[in-house]
């Protein structure tokens, strides 16, 4: 079993994005299947061409679904801290992800926590068991 946090305005950002998405119950299934993968300590995939989880840059992490990217990161194995949802669209214009991903890092940043703060690895496998 992993753990799964989101900071507070992850649940207020997500609202308001279902509510805006043409297929609001749709937006919500993907988050669902997310949560229940990852809490249950399923394997994800990294498929090709688009792999499901990647680690983009100094500890962040993008997990993907169709419409949704989740960022975030892990402070230990098999503990993830979503501290973004964007939808998938608005990364699509140049510069969009960097500005995710620093966004992502500046939260992380800010956290009161124990150093290190998360995970210093590029591999799946050190921060999730399969």
């Amino acid at each position: 079993m992993r753990l799964l946090y989101a900071m507070s305005h992850v649940s207020t950002d997500f609202a308001a994005m279902a509510d805006e998405s043409d297929d609001p119950t749709w937006t919500k299934q993907q988050l669902f299947v997310f949560f229940s993968t990852f809490i249950a300590g399923k394997r994800f995939h990294i498929d090709k061409p688009l792999p499901a989880m990647k680690h983009m840059n100094d500890g962040i992490w993008e997990f993907k679904t169709p419409t949704l990217r989740l960022f975030g990161f892990f402070p230990q194995k098999d503990s993830f801290i979503i501290t973004r949802i964007v939808p998938k669209i608005h990364l699509i214009p140049k510069g969009n992800y960097k500005i995710a991903i620093n966004s992502c890092r500046d939260l992380r940043d800010a956290l009161d926590l124990d150093a290190p703060k998360f995970i210093q690895s590029t591999s799946q496998d050190d921060v999730i068991q399969s």
